[in-house]
């Protein structure tokens, strides 16, 4: 392994016996030296690694927020309940990781400070319901296309989700109710 790359293989590893142990599992001594041999020494540099992840995700918060905002009067956002997606969710890790309820509240704030409307879309049957005739059709998670069997109308999973989640934020701002379709 490169040296110049030992701190992240350091980090990666740490994560992972945190992870274990969030999880109430724990690796033998034996097991911990063989995946960390030096970690000890790090601890530091491991503090620095997590602090400069972390500043990393905000500011890419800051910065898409702001760009949404400049750019957009009307925003609109699924409402989701981060807390319980992450519960029990082989997903969760990938969750924490894009910092959504973050990026949310930054949204939120801004699109406030500039007088701008922001929309919050219950996200029930939003990746499951067809944009351009409102049929909804049960889909797998894994299922990326969508095809609507009644319209014959083929787009990607999330374009079509992203156009039911913008019509329904209008709608919740106060133009043409579509909800009780849903």
């Amino acid at each position: 392994m490169l040296d110049g790359c030992r701190w992240l293989y350091n980090l990666f590893l740490e994560q992972r016996i945190l992870s274990f142990e969030e999880l109430g599992m724990s690796l033998t001594k034996c097991q911990q030296l063989m995946f960390l041999p030096e970690l000890k020494e790090d601890k530091p540099e491991l503090k620095e690694i997590h602090e400069k992840i972390s500043n990393q995700r905000k500011d890419f918060c800051h910065k898409e927020s702001r760009k949404i905002v400049d750019r957009y009067q009307f925003i609109c956002i699924e409402d989701l309940d981060i807390k319980n997606m992450v519960k029990n969710s082989c997903f969760a890790k990938n969750i924490m990781d894009a910092s959504w309820n973050q990026f949310c509240q930054f949204l939120t704030y801004k699109a406030e400070e500039a007088s701008r409307k922001l929309g919050l879309v219950n996200p029930a049957y939003t990746t499951q319901t067809c944009s351009q005739c409102w049929n909804r059709e049960k889909k797998e998670l894994w299922e990326r296309m969508h095809c609507c069997m009644t319209c014959g109308y083929k787009t990607t999973r999330d374009h079509n989700a992203s156009q039911i989640v913008l019509a329904l934020g209008i709608d919740g701002l106060g133009n043409n109710p579509r909800s009780s379709l849903l």
